[in-house]
């Protein structure tokens, strides 16, 4: 529907009883409390999920969040929908907070095996991803220096910010030596944008994900990314 009035109007009208109503938010302030209030009255079971797009990441830009539904940023969306679906027989309760409606598949296929190299600013944020990745037998190096790299890498995981152009020549280095043993590449970012992903597509990135991560999302694109694939990145 183009706005929430029209579609107030159409599930007034149809009788229709939706289970989900997602509200797709492209900048801040495109829907208002009295919207949601609309359809709340035309429809009160459905659950109702905002999705953030490319120009309403974090708290600066998305504004003040909308009481009453839940939020989630479009990088998220398709994880989410594939685990709720899987995992779900109800909606989640309609609680404020982009994390709160997540419940990423925790039945892992196998164990992780080979060598992770963690590029991370901070050991301690090297440290937290090699807590989550140990427990799955991946072997955790932290790239200090990449020409101490080990020979043979499973995987490449870049720890990142919002890629601008000193961090994307880093990246571009990092993904260079990454190639050259044979591994595939993560890139983590704070509110990865869609122009992210074209040009992290040209330096071989596997998957992006944006940050706050969820931990099982995390590992199971670690296990996804070691089945051969048509080279395009994961959301």
């Amino acid at each position: 529907m183009a706005d929430c009035e029209t579609a107030s109007v159409v599930l007034d009208s149809d009788q229709m009883l939706p289970e989900l109503i997602l509200l797709a938010q492209p900048l801040p302030g495109t829907y208002q409390q009295d919207e949601v209030e609309q359809l709340r009255r035309a429809v009160p079971l459905a659950q109702i999920v905002v999705v953030a797009g490319t120009w309403c990441e974090g708290e600066l830009r998305t504004g003040k969040p909308l009481v009453g539904v839940s939020r989630l940023y479009w990088y998220e969306l398709v994880p989410w929908w594939h685990a709720t679906l899987k995992n779900c027989t109800t909606w989640p309760p309609c609680l404020d907070g982009p994390l709160i409606t997540r419940s990423a598949d925790a039945l892992f296929e196998h164990e992780l095996g080979g060598v992770a190299v963690i590029h991370a600013p901070m050991y301690a944020s090297y440290e937290t991803l090699a807590e989550i990745l140990k427990p799955h037998g991946m072997e955790c190096v932290w790239a200090r220096h990449e020409s101490e790299l080990p020979p043979q890498i499973a995987v490449g995981i870049w720890d990142g910010a919002q890629l601008d152009p000193p961090e994307f020549t880093r990246l571009q280095s990092f993904a260079s030596t990454i190639r050259e043993r044979q591994g595939a590449l993560v890139v983590l970012l704070d509110f990865p944008r869609k122009e992210h992903f074209s040009r992290l597509q040209k330096i071989g990135c596997t998957a992006i994900l944006g940050k706050p991560y969820v931990l099982n999302e995390l590992v199971n694109t670690l296990l996804q990314i070691t089945k051969p694939g048509d080279g395009v990145p994961r959301v």
